[in-house]
C-alpha cells in the first residue's frame, strides 16, 4: 500500500517535470514571453503595436499603444523606431504573428509577438 502511494507521488512529480520542460520548449518555439521578460521589455520603452482594425482598437486597447491595422503595416514601416523593442498584439495572436514576420523581414531587430492585446497590459 505504501509502495503504491510513493509510486504515484513519484510519477506525478515526473509528469509535472516533463510538462514544465515541454511548456518551456513550446514557449521558445512560439516566441512567447514570460511576465518577467515582458516587464523588462516595457521597462526598456518597448512599443506596443496593436495590429487590429481601428474599430477593434476603439473597443479597448493597451494605454499608450500604437494602432496600425495589419493591412496597413507595410505602408507605415518608416514611421517605426528600429531601436525600440516592438511588442505586436491583436485579438488572438494570428495577426500579430504576421506583423512580427513583416517587421522581421524588414530587418527590425527586436520584435516580439505577445498575442492577444490583453497580454501586453
Amino acid at each position: 500500500m505504501l509502495y503504491s502511494a510513493i509510486r504515484i507521488i513519484v510519477l506525478a512529480f515526473l509528469a509535472l517535470f516533463v510538462l514544465r520542460i515541454l511548456l518551456g520548449v513550446f514557449r521558445r518555439i512560439s516566441g512567447s514571453l514570460s511576465m518577467d521578460e515582458l516587464n523588462e521589455l516595457k521597462r526598456r520603452n518597448a512599443l506596443v503595436l496593436d495590429v487590429r482594425t481601428r474599430a477593434e482598437y476603439a473597443d479597448g486597447h493597451v494605454a499608450g499603444s500604437l494602432n496600425i491595422p495589419l493591412n496597413e503595416l507595410q505602408e507605415h514601416l518608416g514611421e517605426l523606431d528600429r531601436t525600440r523593442p516592438i511588442l505586436t498584439c491583436c485579438a488572438s495572436g494570428a495577426r500579430s504573428a504576421q506583423a512580427k514576420r513583416i517587421l522581421e523581414s524588414a530587418n527590425f531587430p527586436m520584435v516580439y509577438n505577445v498575442g492577444p492585446w490583453r497580454n501586453a497590459r
